[in-house]
């Protein structure tokens, strides 16, 4: 893959208009996650430790209530080996989507996995999480050359059975809080990228978030 992609619409990866919109060199740990194309013969790991913290600690029931439908994962810890593997194909209509699955190694091996098609309408990556992928996700992407990439919340929907049902801002942001997300390339031949991570809602500030260092492996499908 070359390492600027001029096309604006995405033909082998749902995130490839993010880094179309500026011409500039891709640091090789966001070519090998972000650019991952179906026509690949590995999936990408993404293996690391991480610092996962949430609060207050009042919300203890409702994160486990969250972890049990999929949305996130509710234990925290210091240096918690994780994985994300990106997993790509087309999807009926010749699109192309990402498989996000993460493990996280606490005592018991926790699960968050997602999928990410292009969303045409809204011209964004989207994001099915949960189980029945009932909650939908629309990011707002940006790759700031030369070595940052930052994704968050824009829009969200519940989905069901192939309908989309829009919330106002004002419902969705203190139901699901505004997810933040920056990744820092070590620098453009490297391997190795810093991960922050952190949900922030409109009533208690930030509620949950994780940090933490990886690096970025092929995996033969």
């Amino acid at each position: 893959m070359t390492s600027h992609i001029p096309k604006l619409v995405p033909t082998f990866s749902p995130f490839e208009a993010a880094f179309s919109a500026i011409n500039a060199e891709i640091p090789h740990s966001f070519k090998e996650q972000f650019l991952h194309a179906p026509e690949n013969p590995y999936n990408i790991n993404l293996e690391g430790r991480l610092d996962i913290w949430f609060r207050p600690t009042w919300l203890v029931p409702l994160f486990k209530i969250l972890e049990k439908t999929g949305i996130l994962v509710s234990e925290t810890g210091k240096n918690i080996p994780a994985t994300l593997t990106v997993r790509a194909k087309y999807d009926e209509n010749n699109n192309p989507v990402h498989y996000w699955d993460r493990t996280f190694q606490f005592k018991k091996e926790r699960y968050f996995n997602t999928i990410l098609p292009y969303d045409f309408d809204k011209k964004e990556v989207g994001d099915f999480i949960g189980k029945w992928k009932l909650i939908y996700i629309v990011w707002k992407t940006k790759f700031h050359s030369p070595k940052k990439f930052t994704l968050d919340t824009n829009a969200c929907a519940i989905h069901i059975k192939g309908r989309y049902f829009w919330l106002p801002e004002w419902i969705w942001k203190p139901l699901f809080g505004v997810l933040h997300c920056t990744q820092e390339a070590e620098n453009l031949e490297s391997d190795n990228f810093h991960l922050d991570l952190y949900i922030w809602h409109p009533w208690f500030g930030d509620l949950f978030g994780y940090k933490g260092d990886f690096k970025t492996t092929r995996e033969t499908k």
